[in-house]
């Protein structure tokens, strides 16, 4: 391994392994997309090489920025917390979301016979008006 890679903080290091697998799967999918798409419409590789450069050069700043970091006094627990945090976020937007199917599941009763309640309304409602 290279010493630059070697001498990174234990967060830097980790968020390094994620970047990696997640560029080694950014010119996997780029690569089996260009496959099944037309792209004599559509440059698709210039798009996808811009955003190749984009996410790599983000992954270099967020390490070296991460490697900061961990020199400075409490910095390696927020390091550990920006490392972390999309982690976090993710995790809370699952169970937001289970919440919210679970609570709509509950109540699915409830709205069908408020449904049927309104349904008989309104034809109650027509039934006067053809009269």
């Amino acid at each position: 391994m290279p010493k630059v890679v070697k001498d990174l903080c234990q967060p830097a290091y980790v968020y390094f392994i994620l970047a990696s697998f997640s560029t080694l799967f950014y010119i996997y999918s780029v690569i089996d997309k260009s496959r099944h798409f037309n792209t004599s419409e559509f440059n698709m590789n210039d798009y996808t090489l811009c955003g190749l450069i984009v996410h790599v050069t983000f992954s270099i700043a967020w390490i070296y920025i991460l490697n900061r970091l961990c020199k400075s006094p409490l910095g390696k627990k927020f390091a550990w917390f920006f490392v972390l945090l999309p982690f976090l976020l993710i995790a809370l937007i699952i169970i937001g979301i289970s919440g919210a199917l679970s609570y709509m599941l509950m109540n699915q009763k409830k709205v069908q016979e408020i449904d049927d309640k309104v349904e008989e309304q309104r034809l109650v409602i027509e039934g006067y008006k053809q009269q």
